[in-house]
């Protein structure tokens, strides 16, 4: 069964051993593939203005959600601690 990166490949000629991709874990290859197939609307192989455009807005919010998330459990592991620390 062909998956979203083998799909990737055959159609955008872009694999894991891009030397921008190359050092990455496998978690963030794969992250990095599934986004580059995203952001081709148009099956044509080549990233055009608007598609470019949609990639760096989709790759911002995913940060900021990613960011926002890690100081929500930041905030969330400061009130337990300040909890216990007031317990005692």
């Amino acid at each position: 069964m062909a998956t979203d990166t083998d799909d990737i490949r055959m159609l955008y000629g872009v694999t894991a051993d891009h030397p921008a991709i190359k050092g990455l874990n496998s978690f963030e290859k794969e992250l990095v593939l599934r986004n580059v197939a995203a952001a081709f609307k148009i099956a044509d192989g080549r990233l055009d203005k608007n598609e470019f455009v949609n990639l760096q807005v989709y790759t911002v919010k995913k940060v900021a959600k990613a960011a926002k998330r890690e100081q929500q459990v930041k905030y969330s592991v400061m009130t337990v601690v300040f909890g216990l620390i007031c317990a005692v």
